[in-house]
């Protein structure tokens, strides 16, 4: 047996028993996909990096995966990293493996401890976007809004390239998107003697300097009272007056007395107050301004909802925008008033406990509602332009000194439907009106078209009231009876009832279309839903009222001949009284006609 074929029996054992340490090391490995493993950087080639992560094979990734967040690529040949297995199998049948992911884990991680403990994270701010800063966390984007950057302006791109100290504002999970403050860390910084640590009492009072001013959005100062003690000064409290931002009053510099309100030691946060150091002029309001009073302020700011005036140092109202013009109520406030403009108004309300004034400038001017209903009273009749057409409610006219009125459907035409007859009008177009009532209280004016002229059901109404015969002309047989027109314009009814003396089954056995016919009015009512009366006639009693007449006729006439009869025996015996023909003398002849017998 030659020396190439002999085998050492131990030194098979050994590499038998190495071989089954390594089987077991890597059974006992984590080798899934998501798990984190230890990489020994094989080789580095400045594009691509080669991985020994104990697999079967090297694992090959770009080298962007190890810039940090400056950019920079600092790895070396023979050093370790830590990678994430990203998939088992590519298809190629091998192992992806991450550097980059793992990072932006422990990233996501430190972000979600910091917004928990309230505590600040550390990031590069790369570049200038759109709307803030692109802030790198360990290879996790951030985003540093514009209103978050600082208490203070900053130059366009002053912070790009500088590791800086951030709060976490907001996180979205599924996103892995984080918005960063960094306004916060500059205002803690500002505010961040151990207050525990000095005699500081609320009530006290300091010569302050402005140290810094914050318009929007928290609207407050920043004032130092003491070597490294600053303190906020809030808008509310810089003046009792109104103001909009406190650099309108205030500026960097300037020394301001101040009194100590707050101490929130937990926090830092001293609260200081200008205005309470101030003369308060509300209390005076009720005295110096009585409800119903006027006075002239200066506008201060203008709102939709209204405009705000003071009316002396530190007292201010509101004139909401109903209160600005008696026509519109809802009219823009610019269009009244500019800021800056002297304006005469009246005290309408105080709320001293809510420190609110109502005021009113509508109120002295003169009304226009109240001028027009003196001046003009019902029956007056105008001539207007038509501003509005609508179905439903008629035509708005527009009036003289800008006010307008509206004549209903129900006033436009005493013998046609108002929804028929609105139609006939047109916006822009002149008319003449006559008023019917004017509410100053609602700001309404009525007016009327239809009452121009007569109403022709009141002759109808005198007729009913006399039983007078009239003369219809049928337009429409229907099941209940026939349609009839009255002097050519006014509709009326006639009920089968009401068509003659004898029992018919259609109103057509008895009428047609066109006929003209002779009735009496029973009844004149108005319909429900419809904006002008229903007239009913009647064809029977009609000739019921001729027979009555007719009878009524012969009583008279005979009792007018029995009368004449009577007056005639009367005369006659007048006569004989007068030549003494009396019942005596006719007795007497008697007797001498019987003596001659």
């Amino acid at each position: 047996m030659n020396q190439a074929s002999t085998v050492n029996p131990a030194a098979g054992a050994q590499e038998e028993s190495f071989a089954h340490l390594l089987e077991e090391i890597e059974h006992k490995r984590d080798i899934r996909e998501g798990a984190v493993l230890e990489a020994l950087v094989a080789d580095f080639d400045g594009n691509r990096v080669s991985l020994d992560a104990g697999l079967k094979s090297h694992s090959i990734i770009s080298a962007d995966e190890f810039r940090n967040d400056e950019g920079e690529i600092d790895i070396k040949p023979g050093e370790f990293v830590k990678v994430r297995i990203e998939a088992l199998d590519d298809g190629r049948g091998n192992t992806r493996l991450s550097h980059l992911q793992y990072r932006r884990e422990l990233a996501w991680k430190r972000l979600v401890d910091a917004q928990k403990n309230d505590e600040v994270v550390e990031g590069y701010v790369r570049e200038r976007v759109k709307g803030g800063y692109s802030v790198h966390i360990d290879g996790l984007r951030a985003f540093l809004p514009g209103s978050l950057t600082d208490l203070f302006p900053v130059k366009e791109g002053e912070l790009v390239g500088r590791h800086e100290r951030f709060y976490v504002e907001r996180l979205k999970e599924e996103r892995k998107s984080a918005i960063l403050n960094r306004r916060l860390v500059r205002e803690r910084e500002l505010l961040g003697t151990d207050l525990s640590k000095i005699k500081l009492n609320v009530g006290d009072v300091f010569e302050g300097k402005v140290a810094a001013i914050v318009d929007y959005p928290d609207y407050v100062a920043f004032v130092n009272i003491g070597e490294g003690v600053h303190g906020r000064l809030v808008r509310s409290e810089v003046s009792w007056r109104r103001i909009n931002n406190i650099s309108e009053v205030l500026s960097v510099d300037d020394e301001i007395k101040v009194a100590v309100i707050d101490i929130d030691i937990p926090n830092k946060s001293i609260m200081l107050s200008a205005r309470q150091l101030q003369d308060d002029p509300w209390k005076q309001v009720e005295v110096s301004l009585p409800v119903g009073s006027r006075a002239f302020g200066k506008v201060t700011s203008i709102q939709e909802y209204g405009a705000f005036v003071e009316l002396e140092s530190g007292v201010g109202g509101l004139v909401h925008v109903s209160e600005m013009d008696w026509l519109d109520n809802n009219i823009d406030p610019s269009k009244v008033v500019a800021v800056g403009e002297e304006v005469e108004v009246m005290m309408l309300g105080c709320d001293m406990q809510k420190r609110r004034i109502s005021l009113g400038i509508k109120q002295c001017r003169p009304n226009p509602w109240e001028e027009f209903g003196v001046a003009y009273r019902p029956g007056t009749k105008f001539n207007g332009k038509i501003s509005g057409v609508d179905e439903k409610y008629g035509l708005f006219v527009d009036l003289d000194g800008g006010l307008r009125g509206l004549v209903h459907t129900t006033d436009l035409s005493y013998t046609n439907a108002g929804r028929q007859e609105v139609n006939k009008y047109q916006v822009g177009q002149k008319i003449d009106v006559c008023l019917l009532k004017v509410d100053q209280e609602k700001k309404r004016i009525s007016l009327g078209v239809k009452q121009l002229g007569p109403d022709p059901y009141e002759g109808l109404r005198d007729k009913l009231n006399r039983s007078e015969i009239v003369t219809a002309k049928v337009t429409r047989i229907v099941d209940k009876g026939a349609k009839v027109t009255l002097a050519g314009e006014m509709e009326g009814f006639i009920p089968i009832s009401e068509i003659c003396m004898e029992r018919i089954e259609t109103p057509a056995e008895r009428l047609k279309d066109g006929q003209e016919v002779s009735a009496v009015i029973i009844d004149i009512d108005k319909r429900k839903g419809s904006d002008k009366p229903n007239v009913i006639l009647s064809i029977k009693q009609k000739d019921t009222a001729s027979e009555k007449q007719a009878v009524a006729r012969h009583h008279a006439s005979t009792k007018a001949e029995v009368k004449q009869r009577g007056e005639r025996s009367a005369f006659g015996a007048m006569v004989k009284d007068t030549l003494g023909l009396g019942d005596d003398a006719s007795s007497g002849s008697d007797k001498d006609d019987q003596a001659k017998q």
